[in-house]
């Protein structure tokens, strides 16, 4: 049976922890996701309630959680504990500022993470080589993974789908 930890023992839990990712600790990362959870809910819940969000935005639920995923592991890589400012108060901020840029761009961390390596540009032809194929861009290299390549057409196609339901009929 596990004890649950007192405020300042989570606090000193997740110093640790932050400690440890910082050193590309890979245990770390998932105690850190597992212990504090519940504040990467609780942050989700609140920009939904404000923001109205829903899947036809574009947006799931999950992809509100695993941007705060994302968001909450970087806060722990640059957590800095000289500054007395418990871990949860710096990790808020960061964590609802990723999840409220997903909001405002339907763009996931990964998806702009994609296009910055610039493997993104995808290509929908109707011609013989109309497969989906993403290329990067500023050289040679082909970046050929079909199972990718689906995916990410996948999730571009429910986006617009998405979208397009918003629209007024006349303009769909």
């Amino acid at each position: 049976m596990e004890k649950e930890l007192t405020e300042s023992e989570q606090n000193i839990s997740n110093v640790e922890l932050c400690r440890r990712i910082r050193e590309n600790d890979l245990q770390a990362e998932t105690s850190l996701l597992m212990a504090n959870n519940g504040l990467i809910v609780q942050i989700a819940n609140g920009i939904k309630t404000r923001r109205n969000v829903n899947s036809s935005d574009g947006i799931d639920e999950e992809d509100l959680m695993q941007e705060g995923r994302i968001a909450m592991l970087t806060a722990a890589k640059a957590f800095d504990e000289s500054k007395n400012v418990k871990f949860s108060t710096f990790a808020y901020e960061i964590i609802r500022n990723a999840m409220s840029t997903l909001c405002d761009y339907c763009q996931s961390s990964f998806e702009r993470h994609m296009e910055a390596k610039g493997l993104t540009r995808l290509f929908l032809d109707n011609g013989d080589n109309a497969e989906p194929s993403l290329n990067g861009s500023g050289n040679d290299v082909n970046y050929r993974d079909p199972t990718g390549n689906l995916a990410i057409l996948h999730v571009m196609l429910e986006k617009m789908r998405n979208r397009l339901k918003l629209l007024p009929e006349r303009e769909r």
